[in-house]
């Protein structure tokens, strides 16, 4: 069994694993960055540390439409602690426990690829794509904007700009 978060942009439900969740909160403001293209919308000061954030729906094709009072943030990491991204999301909808988790390739699904989903969850009788967020976490100098870095010292402090 396998806890999960289930969270909705746009149309679409998806799940993270609730291992690799920090914490989830809502919306706070963001600092924009100049020349920052979509699904980047900019930087938080998430207890201390700058952490970049992405826009989900705009990183998954969905029509960019304005904020609204429900968005929320989750904040994810990877298992070391060392790295750090937001997801704003329209909202969390649910924690759930998945009966199964699959590949796509496990479940003959091999000629599927995408780039953010490679497994989904059995949860009673429906299947729910999970995020597969690690490909931005492992990833955080490359999906970062190039202005931006991401970097951790002893002193704590995470960015350069």
């Amino acid at each position: 069994m396998q806890h999960l978060i289930v969270f909705e942009v746009g149309s679409q439900q998806l799940a993270l694993k609730a291992e690799i969740v920090v914490e989830i909160i809502r919306a706070v403001e963001v600092t924009l960055l100049p020349d920052l293209e979509l699904p980047f919308m900019g930087v938080i000061n998430y207890r201390g540390s700058v952490v970049s954030v992405i826009r989900v729906g705009s990183l998954l094709g969905f029509k960019v439409v304005a904020p609204t009072v429900n968005e929320q943030m989750i904040i994810v990491g990877d298992s070391a602690g060392s790295s750090q991204i937001c997801l704003l999301v329209d909202q969390v909808v649910a924690f759930a426990v998945a009966d199964e988790i699959q590949s796509l390739a496990e479940l003959g699904s091999a000629g599927i690829q995408t780039r953010f989903t490679t497994e989904l969850a059995k949860l009673n009788t429906s299947l729910l794509p999970i995020f597969a967020v690690d490909s931005l976490l492992g990833r955080v100098g490359e999906v970062t904007p190039p202005e931006f870095r991401l970097h951790s010292n002893s002193s704590g402090i995470k960015a350069v700009l």
